[in-house]
């Protein structure tokens, strides 16, 4: 995945209310170089990672409606499913 689907992704993750404008930052930081080795390779699953991680430092019933939205815009963008 480039920079340039991986900026859509996340402006889009906003816009489902996936993360909120102020994680923007963390997101990106969290790709732009991954806390965990398995991630460094740019893909789809790097990209997710990057959001779970920041989803870790928001209360878990927040955590858990995000995680939910983040799935189906992945889900929508793998084309598992019709994006709303």
């Amino acid at each position: 995945m480039d920079d340039l689907k991986a900026h859509d992704l996340v402006i889009r993750a906003v816009d489902c209310q996936a993360i909120t404008t102020s994680q923007i930052p963390d997101v990106l930081d969290q790709w732009r170089h991954p806390a965990h080795s398995a991630f460094w390779e740019r893909t789809a699953w790097s990209l997710f990672n990057a959001f779970t991680e920041v989803h870790k430092s928001v209360n878990p019933h927040t955590a858990m409606r995000r995680g939910e939205a983040l799935h189906g815009l992945f889900d929508a963008t793998a084309g598992l499913v019709l994006a709303s």
